[in-house]
């Protein structure tokens, strides 16, 4: 029933997003205009006119990481030899990730990049991405997700209307807080900001946090209206989101190795020639390597930018944090399939 009328929703949000995607302006188009007609030459077949998709991104074109994005689209409609030109619309403005993902469920013709953990009504599994502390290097997150872990994911994901271009990183998460955090304990009467879906509860809940949760896009206003205490993200964002104006202690916490899925409607991508597929497939693995080279050279550049801006950055003792979440996150999650934790662990460490 939940499905279902989730899928209504997504239905009505087609037409109302598409509507809006009409009268949003993308962000910095470079696409050259047409050529005007220059003769009623109407023996001249004109060429086939590109398949559009509008990009749903979080980040605003100030952020660090939005040439990341300027280079996937480039990537894509250059290899889709013209098949495919990819609108960027910043700061969700076509809407949530949540509503972008159901609308690609549904057909619409966008592209998005939720978390995971946002995938879980495709394939409950999808949240081992996003267990606290299984991933602790970026090139692990490519490895699980061409492994038969991540193929076995991206199959259920896809009966359910998804298509996975890619998995990215873009940096490692820490929490960002109004007052100091040095120990586990001070975690415990703090209100940390994380994602709506469950793994985000879990994650505060692993560092002894009580989740406050909301859209990234409300995350300013929840820390300035006291709504929240505290906020975890790699450093790019939260500098770009410019939090550091309300919250000046930087906890190295290190509790997500960052990654996305980047993703559209499978529907649509059954619909495509055999070149604009094989390009899909082809700037979606090399995005995921450029995504580690690309985040990985900001991290201490925007370490220091925040330092710059007042804010103080501390270490603090993970072993808690590690062992809270190795012990419980199977139980937590009954929903997955049986194993999984442990066969993830086990092929990322080859330990049994």
């Amino acid at each position: 029933m939940k499905k279902a009328l989730s899928m209504i929703l997504a239905l009505c949000m087609i037409l109302a997003l598409c509507a809006c995607g009409q009268s949003a302006a993308p962000a910095e188009s470079k696409t050259e205009p047409a050529a005007a007609d220059t003769a009623a030459d109407n023996t001249v077949t004109a060429e086939v006119e590109p398949f559009v998709m509008k990009m749903n991104l979080t980040v605003g074109n100030n952020d660090p990481q939005y040439p990341l994005w300027e280079s996937f689209k480039e990537h894509l409609e250059e290899a889709s030899q013209g098949t495919i030109k990819v609108e960027l619309y910043t700061g969700q403005t076509l809407g949530t990730n949540d509503e972008i993902t159901q609308a690609c469920a549904s057909g619409a013709e966008f592209i998005n990049v939720p978390d995971f953990a946002g995938l879980v009504d495709y394939s409950a599994d999808a949240s081992i991405y996003h267990v606290p502390y299984l991933i602790q290097k970026p090139e692990q997150i490519s490895e699980l997700w061409k492994s038969e872990i991540g193929r076995g994911i991206d199959a259920e994901i896809a009966e359910n209307g998804i298509h996975v271009i890619s998995a990215m990183y873009f940096g490692t998460r820490n929490v960002i807080s109004k007052t100091p955090i040095e120990t586990a304990d001070d975690f415990k009467s703090i209100k940390l900001r994380v994602g709506t879906s469950k793994m985000w509860t879990f994650t505060a809940e692993a560092l002894g946090a009580n989740a406050t949760n909301t859209p990234w896009s409300e995350t300013y206003q929840a820390l300035s209206q006291g709504i929240a205490d505290a906020c975890e993200s790699p450093s790019t964002l939260l500098y770009s989101s410019k939090l550091y104006e309300t919250c000046k202690y930087l906890v190295k916490t290190e509790h997500l190795v960052c990654n996305s899925a980047v993703i559209m409607s499978q529907a649509v991508y059954d619909s495509l020639p055999d070149v604009a597929k094989n390009a899909i497939d082809e700037v979606g693995d090399w995005f995921a390597a450029e995504t580690i080279t690309f985040s990985s050279a900001l991290a201490d550049e925007y370490d220091q930018k925040l330092v710059d801006e007042g804010v103080q950055i501390s270490e603090i003792d993970k072993t808690p944090f590690i062992e809270y979440s190795k012990n419980n996150v199977e139980a937590a999650f009954p929903e997955w399939s049986e194993g999984l934790y442990q066969n993830a662990y086990n092929f990322l460490y080859g330990e049994a």
